[in-house]
């Protein structure tokens, strides 16, 4: 596959992750947006098992096991995501599985889950069907698949090619485009549920910057202290105004259907 990042990268990136990382409604607006999607696919009267992918150090299944006590588990390529995962179950006291595998290495186990899940991982490759179908290997026939990624478009992207160009390097912008997330909708055979930007204009997420003239300094510094001051009320207000020119997220859940309209299963 062609990965725009490593294990390494993320390795060095994990590292810089301070223990027990949990997330929940109540947090940053960007998050309980988040949440808000995730939870109305989770919600379920009986207990179901739930992955997510390249989802160290597994703070979104902590609340999936607080919330709903569903059966929950963390894949992750990253030795030190792994590391990191067992550690923060551990402190948090969830009875969470952690597997260290690749996505797309050949697996000759039945592993199947009721909801499987990513945020942050599509864009880090260049062929997004493809790596959509490897999260779809590990949903079960009538399951639930959720994929997710930031929105670095419109004039998110405008910024940050200005403070932090090295950033989207190693994203491919195409994969935060929703309105091209039909091909691997009909390529692989998905029953759409939902797909959106959520989240509104998220100030805060340009702290970060490399080019650091007196004008980018003030930008940055300014757009982070917005989202540190902003009253909670107008916060939550933003939030509920999206558009692919400046949300901050993109979010798609999607049946998986046990055959296709031919009796065939997905194709790419």
């Amino acid at each position: 596959m062609s990965a725009l990042t490593t294990p390494e990268h993320w390795d060095e990136y994990w590292d810089q992750v301070r223990l027990p990382v949990a997330v929940a409604p109540g947090d940053a607006s960007s998050t309980a947006a988040i949440l808000q999607v995730i939870d109305r696919f989770a919600s379920s009267p009986s207990r179901l098992s739930v992955l997510e992918v390249g989802g160290a150090p597994g703070g979104y299944l902590v609340h999936l096991w607080r919330q709903f006590g569903h059966d929950v588990c963390v894949l992750d390529n990253s030795p030190a995501g792994i590391e990191l995962s067992r550690r923060n179950f551990a402190l948090l006291g969830v009875p969470g599985r952690v597997l260290e595998r690749d996505l797309f290495a050949p697996d000759d186990s039945d592993l199947k889950f009721d909801l499987v899940f990513s945020l942050g991982l599509i864009e880090h490759f260049q062929d997004t069907t493809a790596v959509v179908d490897a999260h779809l290997s590990y949903v079960r026939p009538g399951g639930t698949l959720i994929v997710g990624c930031p929105n670095f478009r419109g004039i998110n992207g405008w910024l940050l090619q200005r403070l932090s160009p090295s950033l989207l390097r190693w994203h491919n912008l195409d994969a935060m485009d929703i309105s091209r997330w039909p091909e691997f909708e009909r390529r692989l055979n998905l029953d759409v549920k939902f797909r959106s930007y959520v989240a509104g204009f998220q100030p805060g997420v340009f702290w970060r910057c490399e080019r650091r003239s007196i004008i980018n300094r003030a930008t940055s510094r300014g757009l982070t202290e917005l989202g540190q001051r902003m009253p909670d009320g107008i916060e939550k207000a933003l939030s509920r105004l999206n558009s692919s020119l400046w949300s901050y997220y993109a979010l798609g859940a999607y049946g998986k259907r046990a055959v296709d309209a031919a009796g065939e299963g997905p194709a790419v």
